[in-house]
């Protein structure tokens, strides 16, 4: 955490393969960035997940992380070069994106 630049990195692991498809990764990291915009009053929060890990990438674009480049090869695990994609949300772009979330739950339809 960068709290004079006021940006923070995160990190999320599920570690139970029983508890995967059930929603908990994207609610945990709805609830972190509610905290982090919010509560914390940060202005970016960011981090970078495997590029083969594609369920941590669609959970991540659910909640409004842009992919912002990648480092090529830049992790090595067991005994192969990995690469990682670089990922971030801004606090306008999660306000916008939230919004949006919260109409879709809402089944709010715009007025004519």
């Amino acid at each position: 955490m960068y709290v004079k630049c006021r940006t923070s990195n995160f990190r999320s692991v599920l570690f139970d393969s029983s508890k995967l498809n059930l929603g908990l990764g994207t609610e945990v990291t709805k609830l972190v960035l509610d905290f982090a915009f919010n509560i914390l009053g940060y202005h970016k929060v960011y981090l970078r997940v495997l590029e083969y890990n594609k369920r941590a990438i669609r959970c991540y674009e659910k909640c409004g992380f842009i992919k912002e480049g990648k480092d090529r090869e830049g992790a090595f695990i067991d005994g192969n070069y990995e690469t990682d994609v670089y990922m971030a949300v801004l606090e306008d772009e999660y306000r916008k994106f939230s919004s949006l979330d919260l109409i879709k739950a809402n089944n709010y339809t715009k007025p004519s």
